[in-house]
Order: structure tokens, then sequence, then C-alpha cells
């Protein structure tokens, strides 16, 4: 069996086999493996009648021909492995009934294939190709076997090349040295100056391998210190992580909008840093250019003469803009200094103003210096006596310590003076002699002194001793006084102490106090919050609020009924004011006693006001009978109705008429608004 050629790819196999080949007379044919036949049998012989696919009982094997047939000696057309054909659909033969079947032809002056193209005749093709693939197979199999025997020993042969380099490179080295020592043997140089070379090489690479250890030594340092700093970043990556976590959502919604912002930042920044690089970059590269070539330097220098020239040159160029004639110039040099001039004679005059008030207000202090020397009272002097008391006390309590201890040593000599006075004496009684009372104490004051210090008179006698012990007695009960005093303020001030160390303690914990502060903050931050969101539904409902209130004003001002009331109030206003004054009036003519003949100009004036009133109210009692008669029991049931109201001023009616003037007015007008509000109308009131 031929081998077929494997570059053309199996599907396209599959679909010249689907297809077909159309021949010259119009017949369609499915064209097979270019095989040669079987001698003495049909091309295709009956393929097994089993496979798993079709669900088939297997009755028998037959074999695919192999051999090429005797008889023809010519190869039947398989598969066309040069390259699929067109066909057009157009070109298949079209009957009365429609597209012809599809019916297997011959090939062009070759031998008939099989007539009947059943289902087994299809999987006979199907095993000749399947088999033609597991024999491919076998030979990829083969190929990779042979791949993966040259690559070991291609590994084998790559650590043999390493191993022979290591050895050329040590052979390298040996060459070199060897070189060397033949250089030093050709230039006739001394055993002593090789040794010494060799010396100074040695102590040279001790001195390196010290060096390496140092610097080993601070690699492992810097190491350490690496993960120092690399556990401290987690640490702080982890506490980040935690405060992001313990944010609020507001402030989530922040740190990722400031994070992007942040990456958006930096990656212009790199985008930056990577045109600065290119920047310098090309600017290197154009100095070396320059530095090669004289020319571009002689350029450069021109371009920079050029651009100082330029510069120049704008610069005169605005000098002529702005430039002046000479009388111009003149004229604006006599402004200047006739402006400098005032200007001078301003600050002059300011300075003498100035000098005069500073002379004016050193007189008032000197004049104030004198009063107060003048005017020292008592309390300055009691005050001024204090405070040197109090300096006094000050430093009595500083050198209070050092005072004890100088009397409790004074007190402590004296009274071993007085127990060398009373040995002497009890020595001097034990000797019998009779001394008469003056000359004993003639002998006490004659008597050697045994006290070792100087401050002690010789002179001093025993009474002496006794006033001074008294009055050191007295001074120490003062002192042991004072000494009270101070250890109740020291515990006073050990307790201050204490409570300040307290409160010390508490101001060092300033992580709990900023827990403290943050968990405040935090609630602060919520009730600001809270009280925005009240605020906004409050502005909310305000808008509401006055936007109705708007609607109910337009309702008003369009509405007839409201614009009539408002004119009957400025009309019962108006009565109102004018019923005042005609009681100021009766009040001053009463007053002045001539109340006799005045009385009926006031009836006839009063009158019409308190008949219009009594007629209006009569006339909206009546309306508001004749509406509550006409509506019947389900106005009447409803509260807050006409009916009801009137219902209650008919039960006031009697007394309402005995009223005050003044509080009538309020009566009428609560029952035209209830009469308007009611939908009595303006018929109502007329």
């Amino acid at each position: 069996m031929q081998r077929l050629q494997t570059s053309i790819p199996l599907q396209s196999k599959f679909d010249k086999f689907y297809r077909g080949v159309k021949n010259e007379s119009g017949e369609f044919h499915v064209t097979g493996t270019a095989r040669p036949g079987t001698p003495g049998q049909n091309v295709l012989a009956r393929p097994p009648s089993s496979l798993a696919a079709f669900n088939q009982i297997p009755t028998g094997i037959s074999r695919l021909s192999t051999i090429s047939s005797t008889s023809s000696g010519v190869v039947n057309p398989g598969f066309s492995l040069s390259g699929q054909m067109n066909i057009n659909i157009m070109e298949r033969p079209i009957t009365q009934h429609g597209v012809a079947g599809l019916r297997p032809g011959t090939a062009r002056g070759l031998s008939m294939t099989r007539q009947i193209q059943d289902k087994r005749y299809y999987i006979g093709l199907l095993q000749l190709k399947i088999r033609e693939l597991n024999q491919e197979i076998a030979i990829i199999m083969k190929d990779i076997e042979d791949q993966t025997k040259e690559r070991a020993t291609y590994i084998h042969y790559d650590k043999r090349a390493k191993d022979l380099a290591m050895e050329l490179t040590a052979l390298q080295g040996q060459l070199a040295d060897y070189n060397i020592i033949v250089d030093k043997m050709t230039s006739d140089v001394g055993k002593e100056i090789i040794e010494k070379e060799t010396e100074e090489l040695a102590t040279k690479n001790e001195q390196n391998l010290l060096k390496i250890e140092d610097m080993f030594e601070e690699r492992k340092k810097l190491e350490q210190k690496l993960t120092k700093i690399e556990k401290q970043l987690e640490d702080e990556k982890r506490r980040t992580d935690r405060l992001i976590d313990s944010m609020d959502s507001n402030m989530k919604e922040k740190y990722d909008e400031l994070s992007k912002e942040k990456e958006k930042l930096q990656e212009k920044a790199n985008a930056l840093q990577q045109k600065l690089d290119k920047l310098y970059k090309e600017q290197g590269y154009l100095e070396e250019e320059i530095t090669l070539s004289p020319l571009k330097q002689e350029a450069v220098k021109l371009h920079l003469k050029i651009t100082e020239t330029e510069e120049k040159r704008d610069k005169l160029r605005e000098e002529e803009k702005h430039r002046v004639s000479p009388e111009e110039e003149r004229e604006k040099l006599l402004q200047k200094i006739k402006q400098d001039n005032m200007d001078i004679a301003a600050a002059e005059a300011q300075l003498t103003e100035k000098k005069k008030q500073i002379q004016e207000i050193e007189q008032k202090l000197e004049q104030l210096e004198t009063d107060m020397e003048d005017t020292q009272t008592e309390k300055q002097m009691k005050y001024k006596e204090l405070r040197k008391r109090e300096e006094i006390i000050e430093q009595f309590m500083n050198s209070f310590e050092q005072n004890k201890e100088d009397e409790s040593k004074k007190m402590n000599r004296l009274e071993n003076t007085i127990v060398d006075y009373l040995e002497n004496i009890s020595n001097m009684l034990n000797i019998d002699i009779n001394f008469i009372g003056n000359d004993e104490m003639a002998i006490l004051n004659n008597l050697p002194l045994f006290n070792e210090y100087e401050y002690i008179n010789n002179d001093q006698s025993f009474e002496k001793l006794t006033k001074e012990n008294l009055k050191l007695q007295q001074i120490f009960s003062e002192m042991e006084t004072l000494e009270q005093r101070l250890q109740i303020e020291l515990t006073d001030l050990n307790g201050r102490m204490g409570n300040k160390s307290s409160k010390s303690i508490i101001l060092e914990d300033l992580e709990s106090l900023r827990a403290k502060l943050t968990l405040k903050q935090g609630e602060l931050i919520a009730e600001c919050e809270q009280l925005k969101h009240q605020q906004l539904e409050c502005e909310e409902e305000i808008k509401t609020i006055k936007f109705e209130c708007d609607e109910i004003k337009q309702r008003l001002e369009d509405n007839d009924i409201y614009t009539q009331i408002s004119v009957l109030e400025n009309t019962m206003d108006n009565l109102l004011e004018e019923h005042k004054k005609i009681q100021d009036l009766i009040i001053k003519e009463k007053e002045r006693g001539i109340f006799e003949k005045k009385p009926r100009v006031t009836s006839k004036v009063s009158t019409p006001v308190w008949a219009m009133g009594l007629e209006v109210s009569d006339r909206v009692s009546e309306r508001a009978r004749v509406l509550s008669n006409e509506a019947g029991p389900q106005r009447l049931a409803k509260p807050g109705l006409f009916s009801q109201r009137q219902l209650q001023l008919d039960s006031d009616n009697a007394p309402a008429q005995k009223k005050s003037p003044e509080e009538r007015p309020s009566w009428l007008r609560g029952v035209l608004r209830a009469a308007i509000t009611e939908g009595t109308g303006v018929n109502a009131l007329a």
C-alpha cells in the first residue's frame, strides 16, 4: 500500500468524499482512494455488516481488495488529493420532478465502480480511512520517540559541553599563569622581586577577602532590615485593609475614587517620566553629535547669539514704542518734581503733627506719673508690705530645712555643753571644800572650758545659758508647729500630684483618646448626615407648603367672595375707627360738662352704624335659616357647616345685642366669614 500525502487535512478528504465529482457527461460519482482493486473481484467487496454506531449484529468479515487488478492494470480513481473541486448548484441535473438524485458514474475512460452505494459501501470507505489514520499515527509516534531520544542525547551533550567549557577556562587560567612565568623568565626578573609581588598579592587577596566578608555581613544586615521592613509593610497593609473594611460606604467610595485618581496620576507620571527619559536621551545624543561636529557647535553658538539679539531687538522695539519726545519728558519730570515736593511737604506736616502729638502724650505721661506718686494710698503701701512678707516667707520656706538642721545642731551643742557643766559641778561638789554661794558662781564662771566650739564666750554664766535654752525651746516648739503645717501642705501637694499624674496617665493614653474621638466624630458625622437629611426633607416640605400656600392665595385672589369679604372688612374697620372717634368725642364732651346738648348729635351719628350692623346680622341669620330649611337633615348632620353655627348664633342672639360695642364687630366678622365659607354667597349679604 502506497503512503498517502499527510499535508492534506482530514476534513478536506471527508468534504471531497461527501461532495463527489461531476463527469463530462453530467453524471455524478463519489471519488475513492487512489488504491488499485484486487484481481478477479469487484473493486469494492462487501464490507463487514456490523458496527457499534449502527447497532447491527456481525454476520461476517470481508476484506477489501489491496492488490491492483491484472485485467485492467489501471488505478481506480479514489479521493482526489490534488485539491477540491468547486461544484455549482446550478450544474446539478434538474428534471420535471425536481433535482435529480445522485447516481454513481464512471470515471473518464476508467472501469465502473460499485453501482449500489449503500451504507456498507460507505462503511468500507470509512474503515479504509481509519486504517490510513492509524498508519499515520504510528509514523508520528515513531517520529516522537526519535525526537525524545535526540533530546536526551542533546541534554547529555549539553552537560558535557558545559564541563568542557569549565575545563577550558581552568586551562586558560593555567596558560595565563605559565605565560606570566615565561615573561618573567625572559625579562630576567629576580627571585626577590617575584616573592615581593607574591606577598603583595597575598596581602591584597586577604584584604579583598576581609572586604568581601564585611560586604557579606552588611548584606545579611541589610537583608534582615529588608525582612523587618517587609514585615512592617505587611502589618501596615493589614492595618490599612482593616481600616478600609471598617470604613463607611461613603468613605469607601471616596477612598476608591482617590485610589483611582492616584492610579491615573501614577500612569500620567510614568508616561511623563518616560517622555523625560526619551528627551534626556535625545538631548544626550544631540550633545554627542554636537561635540563630534564643529559645524554643529558653531551653529549652536550662532543660534544662541540669534536668540540674544532677538531679545535685545524686542526690548528696543518696546522702548521705541514707549519713547516720548523730550518736551513731554520735561513736562513729566516737572510734574514728578512737583508731586514729590507736595508729598515731601505733606510728609513734613505729618511729621510735625506727630511730634506735637508725641510731646503732648509725654506731658500726659509725666502728669500721670506725678499723680501716681502723689496719690500713693494706704492700700498701695499695704500691698507692698504684703509683697515683702510673701517674699520673706518664700525665702524662709526655701531655707527652712537648712535652718532647721542648723538649729538642731546648735541645740545638740548646747545640750552637750550643759552636760559638761553639770559634770563639772558634780565633780566640784564631791570635793570636801566649803565655799560661799557667791564664790561657787565665781568658780563656775572661772571653770575651764570643755567646749571645742568658738562661738560660745567664756564669760557666759549659767543663767544666760538657761535663758537661751528657754528661748531655743520656744523656737523649737514654733519650728515643730511649722513642721506640722509643712507636712500637711506636703500631703496636699502629694494628693494634687497624684491627681495630676492620673490625669497625665489619661492624657498619655493617646490611642484610647483617639479611639474615643473617632467614635465621637463618627457619631457627630452620623448626626450631621441625619440632620442634613432632615433639613432636605424639611426644605422639601416647606417648598410644598409654600407652593400650596401660593396656590391658595391665587385661588383666594381669583375668588370674588374673598374680594368682597376684604372690601367688607375694610368697611368694618373704617366704621370701627369712626365709632372709636365718636366715643372719644363723647368722652371729651362729658368731661367738659356739655353733654346735655350733644347726645342728640352723637345719637344721630351712632345710630346708622349700629343700624347697619344689626341689619347685616338679621339678613345673614334669615338667609342661613332659609338655607338650613332647604338643606334638610343631611346638611345639619355634617360637622362644621353653617346650620350648626347659625343655631349657636340664634341661641346667643339676645345677649349679643346687649354686648359692648367693641365686642360686636368680631361677632359680625365671624358671621360673615361663616356665611361665605359655607357657600351662602353674596346674595346672603345683600
